[in-house]
């Protein structure tokens, strides 16, 4: 957890306040009479003990035992302080040995233990590398020692007692020297609060080795520069606490089993190998006779630990390259590996070898949470998991060879890899003929499977074989499942459909996929009428519902008939006629089937120009609307209008909607179109009720295509805006095949849209869907009876007729009905008795442009209408 800001500000304050009134005190030390020197020195020396008992209180509750080991020895020092001053201001002397020393020497086991577990921590292996140099440089430290403090210990007149003490003191400190060493030239963060209790250790200690020097010899005077070295250490020790960094002191550092010999380590060694004969100098210069015995026995141990020093390095070198050789080994193996199981032997015996003797080792595709095994090296490849080396021993394997492992686990990961790659290589010929000329989504024969079975089909035909025809099938509206279920629903659907359509088909017939919703069938052996009938069978199989994305999707396709004769040239000639007649069957109202005639292909041409010009059509304004009034059918008067768009094609003349509204379908320009229609007949209505003054409502067309857009309801909402037409004077025409391909979505929207006040109508009522389920669930307004039912309402006898059925319907809804094809007077009168309201056709009016249209509301001759009724 984060400290709040305030404590934050705390910390590297208290640290501050307390080093800058510790180190202004030592430098003004000298200065200070001796009765405020004795003062000023005791406090700082207590002061210590506080800052250290306040850090160990700050620092992570498992690193708090070093400071508080140090916080004893340093109280074990202030007593020794404080009671030597005592007894030296009141004896003008401090006997030795006494209790004072007892103090001082208690320092020591608890400074040395503290220093001994901080290095622990901050190791992760034993670090003798580290801990060698540092013995190497306390033992020529110790020679040098030797000659200062000899004649203290072993001078005649000195006790047993005595010289024991004298001894203790610098052999305390020499200790105190190494395990400084060790801690500084280890491993881990050097931190400011490591730097800060490095020095005072190093100040302590030297000052106290000094001290011993110089009172030997009776040398020593109090305020002398040695106690502002003792004071100098008390503060920095007293500082390491209290500075913010001293949680970082603790913390573990991942280093080499055997760290490199560094420039000053290397420059330390060469001095402490130095100091031996630097000895025989210095005692002789300082008037002392040489120890021989001691020389000779403090050099040895120097060699030794040099020695020793040595031997780890060679050891480490002769590790290092033994581990390159496995490496290099393993790599040849692994590289000419043929086999899964050939790479993990080579891995196996290779990560034994890193380990060392008394390892074992094994390849396991287990994770690592499941294994219990000493070591672990995940197989990776681009994050992608592959494996796991596990290594069990005694032991946990050496750093060094921790990171050979790590090694080998990424040379053993590529080699894997390299393995499955090549197995992929060596695949049959069989297999990865299945894949080239199979649809990898239905598995169906692929195009070039198809082509390749229709070219032997016609070379059969050409030599005296039998008949032959290709059906081209393509799914009506497939793009609205896509876009309202999503591409792995289609994926669904697609699947589905190429089953039931294998189930429809003889065992000697061939199925293809040829992309998206494309299909196309091979009838070897099949006269033009057979491939009719099978194409009715097809179109029958589809009249039940698909199940894709956890709903029920009914699906229409369309179906293109093509046979071989003369004039077909080869496979591509065939099946351009079938997609030609497939065309024609879709431009038709889809869901039927159309034989290929030599004429349809002068059409597709035409459609394929046609379509080019409708690019253009809408930036050029050759789009207008016609409208058709929906007359009451008890007054004559217009009630409403139904907008009907027309193309002014430059050269072809005037084209009805069933000539281009396919195309706009296809090519998705049906969403522009959509757009301008919905904008211009609400602009229209508007007119048109501020000029007659009449309530008159606008119907407009919504295609498939249109109620699949998700920016309908915005288009809708914008045009209403514009226009300022309220939203209940606009009506929206849905026929029933919109609901077709996923009720729930488009029932959905079309909710959105009747939350905006909009009339919903459902155009071409009973002709396009196999269930009126849906009307349970649509909040329709209006019920379009369709001209088909219109058109037999005299013929249906005593029957009842079927608009009379509709009728019952949608009273028991509670919506409207138009009579949509109303073209004589006696369908008109016909529909008044069966209780109909609205009628719209050729008897009042053919669809109109817009000036002609204003002119005859002008006339008042539908008003006439109603009066030729009565």
């Amino acid at each position: 957890m984060t400290p709040p800001p305030a404590r934050r500000a705390r910390r590297p304050g208290a640290f501050f306040v307390y080093a800058g009134v510790t180190l202004t005190g030592t430098a003004a030390y000298p200065l200070l009479p001796p009765q405020a020197r004795t003062v000023w020195y005791d406090a700082v020396s207590l002061s210590v003990v506080l800052a250290l008992l306040v850090g160990a209180r700050r620092s992570a509750a498992p690193a708090r035992l070093p400071w508080y080991l140090f916080a004893a020895g340093q109280f074990c020092y202030s007593v020794g302080d404080v009671t030597w001053n005592a007894i030296d201001a009141h004896l003008g002397y401090v006997p030795s040995p006494s209790l004072v020393d007892a103090a001082y020497l208690g320092y020591y086991p608890p400074v040395a233990a503290g220093l001994v577990l901080l290095a622990r921590r901050r190791s992760r292996r034993g670090q003798w590398a580290a801990l060698l140099d540092a013995l190497t440089a306390g033992t020529a430290l110790g020679l040098l020692a030797w000659v200062l403090i000899r004649p203290s210990v072993v001078a005649a007149g000195v006790s047993l007692a005595s010289g024991a003490v004298n001894l203790a003191y610098p052999a305390g400190d020499l200790a105190l020297l190494v395990l400084t060493l060790r801690l500084a030239i280890g491993p881990g963060r050097r931190s400011r609060a490591f730097q800060l209790l490095v020095t005072s250790m190093l100040l302590t200690s030297v000052a106290d080795l000094v001290y011993l020097a110089l009172s030997i010899r009776g040398n020593y005077n109090g305020g002398a520069p040695t106690d502002c070295a003792w004071l100098l250490g008390y503060a920095t020790f007293g500082c390491a606490a209290l500075h913010p960094s001293m949680r970082q002191l603790g913390e573990q550092a991942a280093a080499p089993d055997q760290p490199a010999l560094s420039p000053r380590r290397m420059a330390l060694l060469a001095g402490s190998g130095l100091f031996a004969p630097a000895v025989l100098v210095f005692g002789p210069a300082l008037g002392e006779p040489t120890d021989v015995a001691s020389f000779t026995v403090g050099a040895t141990l120097l060699y030794l630990l040099l020695l020793s020093r040595l031997v780890g390095v060679v050891r480490r070198q002769e590790r290092a390259i033994r581990r390159e050789r496995v490496l290099h080994e393993a790599g040849r193996r692994l590289v000419s590996a043929a086999s899964l199981d050939e790479v993990r032997e080579a891995a196996v015996q290779a990560a034994a070898e890193l380990a060392g003797p008394g390892f074992r080792a094994e390849l396991t595709g287990a994770p690592l949470g499941d294994t219990d095994a000493g070591f672990a090296v995940p197989l990776m490849i681009q994050d992608e998991y592959r494996g796991t080396i596990l290594v069990d021993g005694p032991y946990p394997p050496g750093l060094g060879a921790q990171a050979g492992l790590a090694a080998l686990a990424t040379d053993v990961a590529l080699a894997q890899e390299a393995v499955l790659q090549h197995l992929r290589r060596q695949r049959s010929e069989d297999e990865l003929r299945v894949l080239a000329l199979h649809d990898t989504l239905t598995g169906l024969a692929n195009r070039a499977l198809f082509v390749d079975r229709l070219q032997h089909a016609l070379d059969r035909r050409r030599a005296g074989g039998p008949d032959l025809a290709v059906l081209f099938i393509d799914l009506d509206d497939f793009k609205t499942v896509n876009d309202s279920l999503g591409h792995q629903a289609g994926d669904e659907l697609l699947v589905a459909v190429a089953h039931r359509l294998r189930g429809t088909l003889r065992v000697a017939d061939t199925a293809a996929r040829f992309g998206g919703d494309e299909f196309a069938v091979l009838l070897d052996g099949t006269t033009g009428p057979q491939a009719s009938q099978l194409a009715q069978a097809i179109l029958r199989g589809f009249d039940a519902p698909f199940t894709t994305g956890g709903r029920e999707v009914f699906v229409r396709v369309s179906v293109g008939v093509a046979t071989a004769d003369w004039r077909v040239s080869g496979p591509e000639t065939l099946l351009r006629n079938a997609d030609v007649a497939m065309y024609r069957a879709k431009s038709a109202g889809g869901n039927g089937f159309e034989v290929f005639q030599p004429s349809m292909h002068a059409e597709a041409v035409h459609r394929l120009e046609l379509r080019a010009d409708l690019e253009r059509a809408l930036e050029r304004g050759e789009l207008v609307l016609f409208y058709q009034p929906i007359v009451d059918l008890a007054s004559g008067r217009a009630a409403s209008f139904e907008a009907l768009i027309r193309w002014r094609h430059p050269t072809r003349g005037l084209l009805e909607p069933g000539h281009f509204i396919p195309i706009a379908e296809e090519t998705g320009l049906i969403i522009p179109i959509g757009q301008w229609v919905l904008r211009t007949a609400c602009q229209q209505a508007y007119g048109w009720q501020r000029a007659f003054g009449m309530p008159l409502s606008m119907a407009v067309n919504v295609s498939v295509r249109q109620l699949a857009d998700d920016g309908l309801i915005d288009d809708v909402a914008a045009a209403l805006r514009d226009s300022g037409l309220s939203p209940q004077s606009l009506t929206l025409e849905l026929t029933e095949s919109a609901f077709m391909a996923d009720t729930d979505a488009a029932v959905a929207r079309v909710r959105a849209i009747k939350d905006l006040g909009v009339r919903l109508a459902i155009d071409d009522f009973g002709t396009g869907y196999s269930s009126l389920s849906y009307l349970d669930r649509i909040p329709a307004d209006i019920i379009k009876i369709d001209r088909s039912f219109v058109s037999v309402l005299l013929e249906s006898g005593d029957r009842p007729p079927l608009v009379q059925m509709i009728l019952d319907l949608a009273r028991n809804l509670h919506v409207q009905t138009v009579a949509e094809g109303v073209e004589n007077q006696s369908q008109y009168q016909r529909l008044q008795e069966l209780g109909c309201f609205l009628g719209q056709g050729y008897l009042f009016s053919r669809p109109l442009d817009p000036l002609a249209m204003e002119q005859l509301l002008a006339s008042g001759v539908l008003d006439r209408r109603s009066a030729l009724a009565a």
